[in-house]
């Protein structure tokens, strides 16, 4: 493999200076030289043409031999890397200047047509004649209207040239900084996007290792977390690579490339896997096409989280701007992953504490102990089946399991009366789920989860409570619940009346499919008991 060097992955002339803006310099330089400028991108097959020639050049131009000719010598001048003058094949003198910036090669400007000896050009016209097929009568005359450029006058002409390279070199600098820092601000605005819009630590990850990747300007990404014992590292993210070579997600803390990063805290890189034994597993990085990585080493408060690791296709000594530039993201990285995990322990805690005064208010009711995990059990296996996201799933199950904690709010004499409830004692029921809202509101449940409390008691046909709400006004997860709810009350004891048999609660929801509840629904419900059974029937 040929090793990837600074001026492969430096921006090309032209992506640094638009055309238009090359050709307004060119022209210029043309009037304060009074002849020909070429700019040259060394990256580029095509070269500019000059607008201002001198008659000489542009009759030996005008034939195809002769504009083959110049192309083959400015071909030629690319490799220059330093201030120089060379005589063309018709004998003029060429100023010839690299642009430099950040010691790489991004192109050169050619200050053509200059006549240091007429007698040098003359020698030479009766060749240019008979290999070009221009009259030598033409070629004289044109010859003699060009003024003859003192070797005091070329020195000052190099010397100007110079300074405006220089001017020109220094703003391709600036420029590609700028660009380096929108790519990494671009990167680091993605990631804190995807951060604000969700919690779900899989999609930071996934932003993330693609930021870093198109900021690095490659293709393969992967993060790695460290285990609950802290000793190894698995593979949680990544992006470009092949599901063969992701195969083995475990690298031990201390191994390999990676798991040095970790145990070393310190980012490290491998510029050709090829010379460099620190890579456990260079076969199988070979095949998946990696010549080169960097790693480093995500840190929360000196407490270490993981590693982030790019791969080249190619040999490559990373600079330290890439370093640093892989070690911003790496930051911005810990400090989503360490947010995440706050969010998700303060979230659980929230949820037990919440749990454990749902089971509380349960206990008040021996008949329905159980029932809130049943009906989020249930919600859940419909939700599936439906086809809904793991985090709409999950959001139908904590509605499930949370739907009746209102229930708080309302009379043990209300709940455990063995009668017929009055009006009045319909009316303080029927009140439970705006109560629940109003425990779960402050806890920072998502939306969607208080709207499914507070409408699982809606129905199809509106007659439900506490709004009256028809159809598909209310909400898909409060259909689900409702159903689900129902089905177990119905096969539960109550202190009214026993508990009904599955074959009668399934008569019961088909009964009411269509005025309680959603007929889709149900049908999918019912299919999924009929499924129980036939499991059980199996055993």
């Amino acid at each position: 493999m040929v090793a990837k060097t600074k001026n492969d992955i430096y921006p090309k002339l032209t992506d640094l200076i638009d055309r238009s803006t090359i050709k307004d310099i060119q022209n210029s330089l043309g009037q304060t030289f009074e002849t020909g400028v070429v700019i040259i991108d060394p990256k580029d097959s095509s070269h500019s043409h000059p607008g201002q020639v001198n008659k000489f050049c542009r009759l030996i131009k005008s034939t195809q031999e002769g504009a083959k000719r110049c192309d083959e010598f400015l071909a030629k001048v690319k490799g220059v890397n330093k201030p120089t003058s060379l005589t063309c094949p018709a004998g003029l003198s060429c100023l010839i200047t690299p642009i430099t910036t950040d010691e790489v090669l991004i192109g050169l400007i050619v200050v053509e047509g200059l006549l240091t000896s007429r007698t040098k050009v003359s020698a030479k016209i009766k060749k240019i004649s008979s290999e070009l097929g221009i009259e030598v009568s033409k070629l004289t005359s044109v010859l003699k209207e060009i003024d003859i450029i003192s070797k005091k006058n070329i020195v000052a002409r190099e010397t100007h040239l110079f300074s405006i390279v220089s001017l020109i070199s220094n703003l391709c600098y600036q420029k590609h900084q700028l660009d380096k820092k929108n790519i990494e601000i671009s990167g680091l605005f993605e990631i804190n996007k995807t951060i604000i819009s969700t919690m779900d630590l899989r999609k930071v990850l996934m932003s993330i290792v693609k930021a870093a990747a198109s900021s690095m300007g490659l293709k393969k990404c992967s993060i790695r977390l460290l285990d609950e014992k802290g000793k190894i590292l698995v593979m949680t993210t990544s992006i470009g690579l092949s599901k063969e070579y992701l195969k083995k997600t475990e690298i031990r803390v201390g191994k390999s490339i990676v798991g040095k990063v970790v145990k070393q805290k310190k980012p490290m890189f491998v510029s050709n896997i090829d010379e460099d034994n620190r890579l456990e597993d260079s076969i199988r990085a070979k095949k998946e096409n990696i010549a080169s990585l960097l790693s480093v080493p995500l840190i929360f408060q000196n407490r270490v989280l993981g590693a982030i690791t790019i791969y080249s296709t190619r040999p490559h000594k990373y600079s330290e701007d890439e370093i640093a530039l892989l070690c911003n993201l790496a930051d911005q990285a810990t400090i989503a992953i360490e947010n995440i995990r706050l969010f998700v322990l303060r979230r659980e805690g929230i949820i037990s504490i919440t749990q454990s005064l749902a089971e509380t208010i349960e206990a008040k009711d021996s008949y329905t102990r159980g029932h809130c995990e049943k009906v989020a059990h249930y919600a859940v296996i419909i939700a599936d089946r439906l086809g809904l996201s793991t985090t709409k799933q999950r959001q139908i199950y904590l509605a499930g399991l949370f739907h009746d904690i209102g229930k708080i709010g309302v009379s043990e004499n209300i709940l455990l009366k063995p009668g017929a409830l009055t009006l009045e004692e319909f009316n303080d029921m029927k009140k439970h789920p705006s109560i629940s809202v109003k425990i779960l509101s402050p806890i920072d449940f998502p939306g969607e989860i208080l709207s499914t409390v507070y409408q699982h008691h809606e129905r199809i046909d509106g007659k439900g409570y506490p709004y009256g709400i028809v159809g598909k006004d209310i909400t898909l997860d409060a259909r689900i619940i409702e159903i689900a709810d129902s089905y177990d009350a119905m096969t539960s004891d109550r202190p009214y009346r026993k508990a009904l048999s599955k074959s009668n609660a399934i008569i019961e929801l088909k009964r009411c499919a269509g005025m309680q509840f959603d007929p889709e629904i149900v049908d999918i419900f019912i299919k999924i008991l009929e499924e129980e059974d036939g499991q059980s029937d199996n055993r």
